[in-house]
């Protein structure tokens, strides 16, 4: 899937690796892309914390009501 066309950004991939270089101006990652992955990243947090504590209670404790 390619990105969005969107003036004065550039995004390069590498073959072979995960990371992603975005070359942009500044007032775009301030007011765009930074609001957004940190509203990601709280998301994931969330979501990860609660898989974590699920798992644990469900594998050490079983269905008892030791948790």
């Amino acid at each position: 899937m390619r990105p969005k066309a969107v003036p004065d950004i550039r995004v390069r991939r590498y073959p072979r690796h995960s990371t992603v270089v975005l070359r942009a101006p500044k007032s775009f990652i301030d007011k765009t892309l930074w609001p957004e992955f940190l509203q990601i990243e709280k998301a994931l947090h969330e979501y990860l914390s609660e898989a974590t504590e699920r798992i644990i209670r469900e594998e050490v404790f079983g269905n008892s009501d030791e948790a």
